[in-house]
């Protein structure tokens, strides 16, 4: 992801020698903010991003209670509920099943008892143990 992070800042230099001004730490923290509010969509069969105000203002929760996309036909967003939603109560998005260090790094928050949390584990044999294969 770093890397990914400084080709784009380098490109963008290259096309916009303005921008360098910038530091590539500026550039990290400012396209983090971003891409917590974009949306992936198709727009006339083409993949893209947007911002969606309003949208990006639904908070997590799964099972997922809505269902978004962009609709060619009414040239617009569309957010549809899954199920009946009660008059007061809150709408959700669900963000997907990701570990908490995704949630973190993301949107910054964390969900208690996620069981979308992984953790690596590194496990060492003994070169003279006959067993670790």
């Amino acid at each position: 992801k770093i890397e990914d992070i400084k080709t784009d800042f380098d490109m963008i230099c290259e096309k916009v020698p303005d921008y360098t001004q910038f530091t590539l730490k500026e550039f990290s923290e400012i396209r983090m903010m971003v891409s917590s509010r974009i949306f992936g969509m198709n727009i006339n069969g083409k993949k893209t991003d947007g911002f969606v105000p309003m949208a990006d203002m639904l908070n997590h929760k799964r099972p997922k209670q809505t269902s978004w996309t962009y609709s060619d036909e009414k040239n617009g967003f569309v957010i549809e509920a899954l199920k009946d939603i009660d008059r007061n109560d809150q709408v959700y998005d669900s963000y997907g099943k990701k570990c908490n260090s995704r949630f973190f790094l993301n949107y910054g928050f964390i969900v208690e008892q996620n069981d979308g949390n992984e953790v690596p584990i590194k496990i060492y044999y003994p070169e003279s143990d006959d067993k670790k294969d």
